[in-house]
């Protein structure tokens, strides 16, 4: 059996975000990929929901 990626992806059509994955620690991340490109960046969840917040308000 493989250990396959856990893509989180929007619900209505399906977009893919990015692979949900859970540090050691217990905090989780967001596994994000630079589209045509090999960057990949974890942004973990508690700071990507600030950013969001951030700029819904315009903070």
């Amino acid at each position: 059996m493989t250990n396959r990626p856990k893509i989180v992806k929007t619900p209505k059509y399906n977009i893919p975000i990015g692979e949900a994955l859970r540090k050691p620690d217990g905090r989780y991340f967001l596994k994000i990929k630079k589209a045509k490109s090999k960057e990949v960046e974890e942004v973990p969840l508690d700071q990507l929901n600030h950013m969001i917040m951030v700029e819904a308000d315009g903070v």
